[in-house]
């Protein structure tokens, strides 16, 4: 439900929101309700791809978890 929510806020913002914004918030979100959500960055080298997402208890919440799989994780927070 809270996912849903920043995902049509989202849609309201005026520049396009990129994942890192969308991890930060949701993250941010989660914790203020007092879950334990960790805030995640990974890469990939060739051909570079960065991305950010959140995670609860290992379970991808931003992103469909085959889309954060390939990557490597270089920051949980």
């Amino acid at each position: 439900m809270l996912r849903d929510a920043i995902e049509a806020a989202a849609r309201w913002t005026l520049l396009p929101v990129q994942c890192l914004e969308r991890a930060a918030v949701t993250t941010c979100l989660f914790r203020t309700f007092g879950y334990d959500a960790a805030f995640v960055i990974g890469v990939r080298r060739t051909p570079f791809y960065a991305h950010a997402w959140t995670e609860l208890d290992g379970a991808v919440l931003t992103d469909p978890a085959e889309r954060v799989r390939e990557l490597a994780v270089v920051e949980r927070c």
